[in-house]
């Protein structure tokens, strides 16, 4: 290859992204092909709260609610989502390509920072090997969740901690303008995960501790960080009164570390891309951002030690500080292969080094991943979506009850009370302390109640919805009858309760006609 090319910064800039995307093209979308139908039920809250802005004028789970509720926990992706669908009848299409698109503009952009540096062609090789061929990003990529928003700007944020290596020095208006960077992605980065304002802490804090000129600009750093955040704060408590988002309170373990196993999991994963982090530090002219990078990352990891997040899937809570990671492990490798006297024989064992190391990566998952997706997405296609939309034919104007409160409420566009308690903070209030109030729910009188269960034939609620056996034994005191079964998968059944026969019977011929009807028979349940 040409000589002249490889010295050129920008050249190598371009010739990194270009790998990037023609190594996603080539190693990762045929698997990105198979898998494109998956969109976690989740995802489907937050574009159900976008399209009521859009519609309503007003961020709520049904419109016209008069007790405000915060069942999303990324105000910036609803925001996303709302000018999508401002623009776009194809959310769920659109978000997957955006989705997408975020991903790999994050692979280029580790690439690009790593490249320019002293052995930066065998750094940039490591971190985009690494980042692109964690197949952990292809869930993020098609899950509809903020994951890929978070990913791009997390990465973002720490590549601009660290700063460019060959960035010339042009006093202090540099840093000036650095830290208005670092503090307004920082801000983006916590409207998109609010768990990151503890990465922000404490990376800010490194740097100001360790760097004098970075104290300098310490007014650069905080103040719009801090007016943005308290901004966003004051709006949220004055809309819902609440110090933290509904998900917060219901959606995490109150067990000791209980997250301990997932982050020993997720360290496993990127375990052949640990051993090059340490040989950043090198990179002596950058080195207090490095330090307050590894420390940033590694407040999170030990942060989500003890909430554990139910629900995770692939590493999702984690998965943004995977390109931060990958750009230290980069750094790292770059500055190694600098040093090195005998360039030739040890450049060539790198990169031997950083492709069994990218490989390895890709090969820590067990090939279970695409079968799991495969066949969520399969369950989702064949019971909450179709669902949804046979239910919309029925007209707007209907109240359901619902745990699995995505899909089906967003395609419906029915009234919904959450009996899991994500979207209706007297459930989730109730839930928190241990408790579950069928009142609740029944004094609203459902047209229509939907329970999980893990069996046709009979009610047997999974393990993590099992206080809905108290709600269906109400419900059936109540009058409410059974209308019929849709099954997700052959353990998970979603068993529709009414109350008015003409109107079960109006359900159970939408779904004969839909091909919905579960092949079992439709006893009352006691």
């Amino acid at each position: 290859m040409n000589k002249r090319l490889l010295d050129d910064a920008n050249a190598r800039a371009v010739l990194v992204s270009v790998f990037a995307l023609l190594l996603w093209w080539v190693a990762i979308r045929p698997l990105w092909m198979q898998v494109r139908g998956y969109t976690m039920d989740d995802a489907f809250i937050s574009f159900r709260y976008a399209q009521n802005l859009v519609s309503t004028g007003n961020l709520s789970w049904n419109p016209g609610e008069k007790v405000a509720t915060e069942g999303y926990s990324s105000i910036l992706w609803v925001l996303v989502l709302a000018a999508i669908s401002w623009f776009s009848g194809h959310l769920v299409v659109v978000v997957r390509i955006l989705d997408t698109a975020l991903v790999l503009a994050t692979a280029v952009a580790v690439g690009s920072s790593t490249v320019r540096r002293p052995g930066g062609l065998v750094g940039a090789g490591l971190a985009v090997s690494c980042f692109v061929l964690n197949t952990d990003l292809v869930t993020a990529t098609v899950s509809g969740m903020e994951t890929s928003l978070a990913i791009f700007l997390e990465t973002l944020f720490f590549l601009m901690v660290i700063g460019r290596y060959q960035e010339t020095e042009k006093g202090d208006e540099d840093y000036a303008r650095q830290a208005l960077r670092i503090s307004l992605l920082g801000s983006l980065a916590a409207l998109t995960r609010p768990e990151f304002n503890l990465a922000f802490a404490v990376t800010v804090a490194t740097l100001l501790a360790l760097d004098k000129r970075w104290r300098k600009e310490w007014k650069g750093l905080l103040i719009p960080y801090v007016a943005i955040g308290a901004a966003y704060m004051a709006w949220r408590i004055q809309k819902y009164g609440f110090l933290l988002p509904l998900p917060y309170y219901i959606k995490v373990s109150g067990e000791r570390l209980a997250g301990a196993n997932e982050i020993k999991a997720f360290i496993e994963r990127i375990g052949p891309l640990l051993p090059w982090l340490p040989f950043a530090l090198l990179a002596r002219r950058q080195r207090a951002g490095i330090i307050a990078t590894g420390l940033g990352t590694g407040s999170l990891l030990l942060f989500f030690m003890h909430p554990a997040p139910i629900m995770d899937v692939s590493h999702r809570y984690v998965v943004p500080l995977y390109g931060a990671l990958c750009a230290l492990g980069g750094i790292g490798a770059a500055a190694l292969a600098a040093r090195t006297v005998s360039r030739g024989l040890v450049t060539a064992t790198l990169i031997l080094l950083a492709t069994a190391s990218a490989i390895g990566i890709q090969h820590l998952d067990d090939q279970s991943l695409s079968s799991e997706l495969l066949t969520y997405a399969a369950g989702m296609n064949k019971a909450h979506i179709p669902l949804g939309k046979a239910l919309a034919a029925l007209g707007p104007d209907h109240l359901m009850a619902v745990g699995d409160d995505g899909a089906i409420p967003y395609y419906s566009k029915w009234r919904a009370i959450d009996t899991y308690g994500l979207n209706d903070r007297a459930i989730a209030l109730t839930r928190s302390k241990g408790g579950y109030a069928p009142a609740l729910v029944l004094a609203r009188q459902p047209d229509l109640m939907i329970f999980l269960s893990s069996t046709c034939q009979g009610y047997h609620p999974p393990p993590a919805v099992a206080y809905e056996r108290l709600l269906l034994s109400a419900a059936v005191q109540a009058g409410y009858r059974r209308a019929g079964a849709v099954e997700f998968a052959p353990t998970y059944y979603l068993l529709l309760y009414v109350r008015d026969d003409a109107f079960g019977s109006m359900i159970e011929a939408r779904l004969r006609q839909a091909g919905l009807l579960a092949s079992c028979s439709l006893p009352n349940m006691r």
